[in-house]
């Protein structure tokens, strides 16, 4: 039987922490990226949404790549966020 994969992504307010698991829940590996965070002195803080989006892709792509995982075995991928606050992806 060929092995399943879990790709975990938590949209942090410091960082993009991207992890996969095995089909088991055993953690494989893990990537964290820094935020930059735009203080725009109204009391609220900005993230730029597309540094967000490509920080998530590559972190995909480069566990993807280091772990020599088939990306068409990967069944889950699952999006956490900071709270209060609002990331498309």
């Amino acid at each position: 039987m060929l092995k399943k994969y879990i790709i975990a992504i938590d949209l942090g307010s410091q960082s993009i922490k991207t992890s996969i698991y095995d089909e088991n829940g055993v953690l494989m590996d893990t990537l964290l990226q820094d935020t930059n965070i735009i203080d725009e002195g109204s009391g609220g803080l900005v993230y730029d949404g597309d540094e967000t989006y490509k920080k998530t892709t590559e972190s995909i792509r480069n566990l993807v790549e280091s772990n020599k995982i088939n990306p068409s075995r990967i069944e889950v991928i699952s999006f956490t966020g900071m709270g209060g606050g609002i990331i498309g992806i």
